[in-house]
C-alpha cells in the first residue's frame, strides 16, 4: 500500500496534474494523508458527543455547557493567543527558544482566567444558580493547564512532524469523547461534564507538549526578540474581533436563556464542524505560506483563489443539503427549529478557504498600519450590528452578523495587498 501511495505520488501523470493546477499536490497530499485519518476520528468523536447530548441531556443543561464554553473561549483573549501563527514562522526560520518563551508567557497570562472565572463562579453562587456556580469553578481550575501546552501544534507544524502531530491530536480526540460521554450517561451534573471535557484536552497537550522537545534543537539559541512584542500586537489588534465572536453567544445564553443559545449552537455546529475538519487540512497551507516571500504570497492569491472560492461553495451546499437530516438524527426532533437557522449559516463557509489564506498572509508580512485599519473598521461595524439586530431578530440576528463579517473580511484583506502591491520592498 505504501509503495501505491509513493508511486503514485511520483509518476508522471500526476506531475502532469501538478503542472496544470499550479499546486504542490506532492507536498499537500503527503502532509495531509495522516492528517485526514485524525481528522476522520475527530469527526465520529466530536458526532458521538453531539448524539449523546442530543439524546440523553435537556436542552436547558446542552445550553449552560455552550454557554461555559463561549465564557472560555472568550477569555482565551488574554493568553496571548496573536503569538500562534507567528510562533510558526519564527520556529520555521530558526528561532527554536521561541517555543519555550511562548509557552512561559500563555502559562503565565493563563492565571489572569482562573482568577476571572473564579470571580464568576462566585457571582453565579451569589445568584442562587449554582449549578452554574460549580461549573464556572471547576472550568476555572483547569483554565491555566489548557492553553500553554497546545503550543505543540504550532511547533510540530513549523517542524513538519505532521505524523506526531495526527497521533496527539487523534488521542486528544478520542479521550475528550470517552469522558464526556461517560460523565452524560452517568447522568453526572454539568460540573463533571465540562471537568472531563476540558481534561481531555489538557491530559493529552501536556504530553504531547513533552513529547515535542524530541524535535527541538537546543543547538539553535539565537533568539526571535520580535516575538512576544508581535504576538502582543496581533493579540490587541483582535481583542475586539476576538471578544466580538463569542460575545453574541454570551448574549443569547445569558439575556434569552440556555434554551436559545443551544438552538444557535445545533444550527452553527455542522458549519463549525466543517471549520475545524478543513483547517487541519489548511495547515500544510499555512507552513507552506510562512516560507515565502511577499511576491510568492501575491502569487499564490493570483493563481488559487478561484480553487478557494470554489472549494467553499461545494462545502456550503453539502451543509444546506444535509443539515435537516444530520440535526435530526443527531439531537432528535426537539431541535427542528435550528434546521433553517442551519441552512442560513451554510453560507458562512463560503469565504472560508480564501479568507484563512489571505489572513495568514497578511499576519506573515506584519503589515500593521493596515491590519489596525481593517480590524477597527470591521469590528465598529459588527458592534454596531449586534445592538442593532439582536435584539430585534434575536438568534437570527446573530447569523445576520456572522455572514456580513464572513464575507467582508477577505475582502478587507485584499484590500489591504493592494495597497502594499508596489511596496513589496519594504515589507
Amino acid at each position: 500500500m505504501k509503495n501505491i501511495y509513493h508511486n503514485l505520488l511520483h509518476s508522471k501523470y500526476f506531475a502532469q496534474l501538478q503542472s496544470r493546477l499550479h499546486f504542490d499536490l506532492t507536498y499537500f497530499i503527503s502532509s495531509s494523508f495522516l492528517m485526514s485519518i485524525q481528522q476522520f476520528i475527530g469527526v465520529i468523536c466530536g458526532l458521538i458527543i453531539s448524539y449523546v447530548f442530543g439524546h440523553f441531556t435537556s436542552k436547558q443543561l446542552f445550553g449552560e455547557y455552550n454557554l461555559i464554553l463561549s465564557v472560555f473561549g472568550f477569555l482565551t483573549i488574554i493568553t496571548l493567543p496573536g503569538v500562534d501563527n507567528y510562533l510558526t514562522r519564527s520556529i520555521a526560520q530558526g528561532y527554536e527558544s521561541s517555543y519555550v518563551k511562548a509557552v512561559k508567557a500563555k502559562l503565565l497570562l493563563s492565571l489572569l482566567g482562573l482568577g476571572i472565572l473564579s470571580i464568576i463562579s462566585k457571582y453565579y453562587h451569589l445568584q442562587g444558580q449554582e449549578v452554574l456556580g460549580s461549573a464556572f469553578l471547576v472550568t476555572a481550575l483547569l483554565f491555566p493547564l489548557y492553553h500553554a501546552p497546545l503550543l505543540f501544534n504550532e511547533f510540530l507544524t513549523a517542524k513538519l512532524q505532521f505524523k506526531t502531530l495526527t497521533i496527539f491530536l487523534s488521542l486528544s480526540s478520542m479521550i475528550t469523547a470517552v469522558l464526556t460521554v461517560i460523565a452524560i450517561l452517568l447522568k453526572g451534573s454539568l460540573s463533571l461534564i465540562v471537568g472531563f471535557y476540558f481534561l481531555g484536552t489538557v491530559v493529552p497537550g501536556i504530553v504531547a507538549f513533552l513529547y515535542s522537545f524530541r524535535f527541538y534543537k537546543k543547538s539553535q539559541k539565537k533568539e526571535d526578540k520580535t516575538l512576544i512584542k508581535y504576538g502582543l500586537f496581533n493579540t490587541l489588534l483582535t481583542i475586539i474581533p476576538w471578544s466580538t465572536g463569542y460575545i453574541g453567544q454570551i448574549l443569547i445564553g445569558t439575556f434569552l436563556g440556555p434554551e436559545q443559545l443551544a438552538v444557535f449552537v445545533v444550527a452553527n455546529k455542522l458549519p463549525m464542524y466543517i471549520q475545524k475538519n478543513l483547517f487541519v487540512f489548511y495547515k500544510p497551507v499555512t507552513a507552506k505560506l510562512a516560507h515565502q516571500s511577499y511576491k510568492q504570497h501575491v502569487e499564490t492569491i493570483k493563481t488559487h483563489m478561484v480553487k478557494f472560492l470554489g472549494l467553499g461553495a461545494l462545502l456550503t451546499l453539502a451543509i444546506f443539503i444535509t443539515s435537516p437530516y444530520v440535526i435530526k438524527f443527531i439531537f432528535t426532533a426537539t431541535y427542528n427549529d435550528a434546521i433553517p437557522v442551519a441552512q442560513v449559516l451554510s453560507l458562512s463557509v463560503l469565504p472560508l478557504p480564501l479568507s484563512w489564506v489571505l489572513g495568514d498572509i497578511v499576519i506573515f508580512q506584519k503589515i500593521k498600519k493596515m491590519r489596525v485599519y481593517g480590524s477597527l473598521f470591521m469590528n465598529i461595524l459588527k458592534i454596531s450590528l449586534y445592538v442593532i439586530l439582536i435584539p430585534i431578530y434575536k438568534v437570527q440576528g446573530l447569523v445576520m452578523v456572522i455572514l456580513i463579517e464572513r464575507f467582508l473580511s477577505p475582502v478587507i484583506n485584499i484590500f489591504i495587498l493592494n495597497r502594499l502591491k508596489n511596496k513589496s520592498a519594504e515589507i
